[in-house]
């Protein structure tokens, strides 16, 4: 029963500290980063059906595509990770 009461206690403590916000930051970035790349990668799959030239383009460029993809994958988290990693050290701090 001890053991339940301090989970509880602190989770509390978790909440209230404001690190739920900090944390909270970082998964709305995790949830951006998906929108973005799924949006994209619809977007880029519905123009590859309807221009053959440009499903050429990239196949023959597929390398710098998926950079693509990834760059606007991870910006967003990395955004997000590191506003909570500020918003932590303020915490500590304070």
């Amino acid at each position: 029963m001890e053991i339940i009461d301090n989970v509880f206690v602190w989770i509390v403590n978790f909440i209230l500290s404001g690190r739920a916000k900090a944390a909270g930051v970082a998964f709305l970035g995790l949830g951006v980063s998906y929108l973005l790349f799924q949006g994209a990668s619809l977007f880029l799959s519905a123009f590859m059906s309807l221009s053959p030239q440009f499903q050429e383009y990239v196949s023959n460029h597929r390398i710098w595509f998926m950079v693509g993809l990834f760059v606007l994958y991870i910006t967003p988290v990395s955004i997000g990770c590191y506003m909570c990693y500020n918003e932590f050290e303020y915490i500590d701090n304070k």
